[in-house]
C-alpha cells in the first residue's frame, strides 16, 4: 500500500500494488479509501486477471491482519501471510514502491502541487498517458495453438527463477541456519533505540533478546516465533534476524 498522497481529482489518495511473483506482472490501482473490503475487491480483480495464487504475501497494515482479511482468502482457498518483522527485503514490490515515489517525484511536487516543467514554464502540462497492457489470455481460454507456446515460456520462467534460487543458495552465508525446526530454541536480533526521555542509550542494549521457540516452518527463510512458556506468538521473523540458542552446560568438578 503506498500512501496516502495528496488527492487527485478524482478523489483518489492511495495506490494498492499486487504483484504476481512468478511472471512479476504488477498492477497498480488507484484508491480513495484504503479499508479492507476495497483492498478485497481489488484483490479478487487480480485473481480473475491472473488466476488464484497459493499464499497471498503483504504487509503488516491493519488491513491485512484484520478477519474479514483472513476470512474472505480462507474461503477462496489461499494462504494470508505477512513480510518479517523488521525486514522490507522480504517484500518483493519494496522495489515497485521506490520507483513510485521516485516516479511521483518527478511528475509532481508535493508542496507545490505543480510539476517542474509547469512551474519553469508558468504551462499547465497534459496529464501522464497511462499505457494499456493487454493481459494474456489464460490456459483454459488459449486456443489449442497457443497453449504449447505458453507452456514453453512458463517452462522457461521456471527454469531460469529456479537457476537463479540454487546460484543464491550457494552464496549464501545463510544457507547452513535454513534447517531450524519447530520447537527449536532461538534468539531474536533487537532493534531499539535510543532514548534521551528513558536515559538509556543503544550501544549498552543486548544484541538479541530471547530465547524464543520456532512455532511453525512453512515459509522459506521466514519463521513465526512464539514465546516458549505462554506459545504466544511473538511475531515472523527473517532468517537474518535468528540465531540458534546455545546453552551453556557447566559440568560439576
Amino acid at each position: 500500500m503506498f500512501g496516502a498522497l495528496p488527492q487527485s481529482k478524482a478523489g483518489t489518495k492511495y495506490i494498492f500494488v499486487r504483484m504476481d511473483i512468478f511472471t512479476k506482472y504488477t498492477r497498480l490501482y488507484a484508491l480513495s479509501k484504503a479499508n479492507t473490503e476495497v483492498l478485497l475487491g481489488k484483490m479478487r480483480s487480480f485473481i480473475q486477471e491472473v488466476g488464484k495464487p497459493e499464499v497471498v504475501l503483504s504487509e503488516k497494515g491493519t488491513q491485512f491482519i484484520s478477519g474479514l482479511w483472513q476470512q474472505e482468502l480462507d474461503e477462496l482457498n489461499i494462504v494470508p501471510s505477512t513480510v518479517s518483522v523488521r525486514h522490507l527485503q522480504g517484500n518483493p514490490v519494496e522495489h515497485i514502491m521506490k520507483t513510485i515515489g521516485s516516479t511521483l517525484r518527478t511528475y509532481l511536487h508535493v508542496a507545490t502541487s505543480v510539476t517542474p516543467h509547469d512551474a519553469l514554464t508558468y504551462q499547465r502540462s497534459e496529464p501522464l498517458n497511462v499505457l494499456s497492457i493487454p493481459k494474456l489470455p489464460d490456459m483454459q481460454d488459449a486456443s489449442m495453438e497457443q497453449q504449447p507456446l505458453q507452456r514453453e515460456v512458463q517452462q522457461l520462467i521456471s527454469t531460469r527463477l529456479y537457476s537463479e534460487a540454487l546460484k543464491r543458495k550457494g552464496g549464501s552465508k545463510l544457507s547452513k541456519l535454513n534447517n531450524l525446526e519447530v520447537g527449536e530454541l532461538v534468539l531474536v536480533k533487537t532493534n531499539l533505540i535510543s532514548s534521551l526521555w528513558s536515559q538509556v542509550m543503544k550501544k549498552f542494549f543486548h544484541l538479541y533478546e530471547g530465547p524464543n521457540e520456532i512455532y511453525d516452518v512453512k515459509q522459506i527463510n521466514c519463521y513465526p516465533v512464539s514465546d516458549p512458556i505462554t506459545k504466544q506468538i511473538v511475531g515472523n521473523y527473517n532468517i537474518r534476524a535468528l540465531r540458534k540458542f546455545v546453552k551453556w552446560v557447566v559440568e560439576a568438578e
